[in-house]
């Protein structure tokens, strides 16, 4: 009887361990992109159902018109996305997650090409594993890039005389607003997720008086003017028209 040689146990292996890293980054990335995502539940407060519905757009025309540098917003969203310890939610998750999946890479990548291409050398090992390591990292930044842009891309930044409102062009719809009344602080950060690197961009941070708006994951997105041209001057708008809703 002649047997033909078949895969060996470590090539199985090395199979089943990338699958188990594809089924990994797709169930992350969906529960990723659906933590980010306001929920529509009815779980939300009176106080939150409220101010949702109340969320429309002034009669009279804004005072300034503030829009986030959409170059900055890219890299930013890269950034976030690659250094998981920013703003974006779940950082402890995705921190394990994208650390599990590059230990992966570094050694699948090598055993895969020994066993199922016969790959003895050690800088054709080099070569392969950096490829997909570049090409994973360039997967991440890219879906960090295209995550700011849908959330920030086309936010403008409306400062009216009694309320500032966060105002989505491409969706024609109020995403958050907040009287100046409830405005308890504001302040200029310009750290590296707020100011990326190679822009001259600021974030302006809101501090509200109602403790129901500081709920995490979604904090960031609701109380912050991202990447803006003279952020210093933004904030002092902000703070004059504190001053004068008193």
């Amino acid at each position: 009887m002649i047997y033909t040689a078949g895969p060996s146990v470590d090539s199985l292996l090395a199979v089943v361990a990338v699958g188990l890293v594809v089924v990994h980054t797709i169930r992350d990335t969906r529960q990723f992109g659906a933590a980010e995502q306001p929920s529509t539940q009815t779980s939300q407060t009176p106080e939150q159902q409220t101010q949702r519905h109340a969320n429309s757009l002034p009669s009279v025309p804004p005072e300034t018109v503030v829009r986030p540098t959409r170059r900055a917003v890219h890299i930013g969203g890269a950034i976030d996305s690659l250094i998981p310890v920013g703003h974006a939610a779940g950082s402890i998750r995705r921190i394990t997650g994208q650390s599990a999946i590059l230990v992966v890479l570094m050694i699948g990548v090598p055993v895969l090409s020994h066993e199922l291409l016969s790959v003895a050398s050690p800088w054709v090992f080099l070569d392969l594993t950096s490829s997909f390591v570049a090409l994973y990292l360039g997967g991440v930044a890219l879906v960090g890039a295209l995550h700011y842009d849908i959330v920030f891309g086309t936010t403008e930044y409306r400062l009216y005389e009694d309320a500032l409102v966060a105002y989505d062009r491409r969706l024609d719809a109020v995403q958050w607003s907040v009287p100046y009344a409830s405005i308890a602080s504001v302040s200029v950060r310009d750290g590296w997720f707020d100011s990326p690197l190679g822009t001259d961009v600021g974030t302006v941070k809101i501090e509200r008086t109602s403790s129901s708006d500081q709920q995490e994951p979604y904090r960031f997105y609701r109380e912050s003017i991202v990447f803006v041209d003279d952020a210093d001057h933004v904030a002092d708008l902000i703070t004059a028209a504190r001053g004068g809703a008193r």
